[in-house]
């Protein structure tokens, strides 16, 4: 990283002679601020709750069973009893496997989002740098920006753009 900061830094004098035109994009700023990225958030949000919200409740009935083994097992006959600590140990197998299940559901969520985002973006950027005449356009977290004149900041306009885009596939889902 630090050879390519380090090339970039002493070829910039020539590439600006030769006519480079160089913009960059903060894509978490876009990705946090834009209407997708907020929707795409608050799904996220829902489903974890709704998925919390069935732990707890499972967490719940753990707990109960457990104190009524502990409190009253004494007083049960065998096959009661017997019959109690299989169901503990089946409500902590399906908490064990709602929660496994739940974490996996939230990486392909999280993995699909994320590639029908930057898919979208990445059309978006190049649009504007055909269109204006781009030679490069950076990533700015990404790229070892210390500093960059803020005329050259093309993040508002791609996610103006973003948004645009998004509203038009909503309405094309209708």
């Amino acid at each position: 990283m630090k050879k390519v900061t380090l090339l970039f830094t002493l070829l910039l004098p020539s590439l600006l002679l030769a006519g480079v035109k160089i913009g960059y994009v903060d894509i978490n700023k876009v990705i946090n601020e834009s209407k997708a990225g907020k929707e795409i958030k608050r799904q996220f949000v829902e489903y974890m709750n709704s998925v919390q919200n069935q732990l707890k409740a499972l967490q719940e009935e753990i707990n109960k069973l457990k104190e009524e083994i502990q409190t009253k097992g004494r007083f049960m006959d065998e096959e009661t009893l017997k019959k109690k600590r299989l169901e503990l140990e089946r409500k902590m197998s399906d908490y064990k496997i709602l929660y496994q299940d739940a974490q996996r559901e939230l990486r392909q969520r999280d993995q699909q989002a994320s590639e029908k985002v930057m898919g979208m973006l990445k059309k978006i950027i190049e649009k504007i740098g055909k269109k204006e005449g781009f030679t490069i356009i950076l990533e700015k977290t990404q790229s070892a920006i210390l500093y960059a004149s803020p005329k050259i900041d093309l993040t508002d306009r791609v996610l103006k753009a973003f948004d645009e885009m998004y509203e038009k596939s909503k309405k094309e889902k209708k």
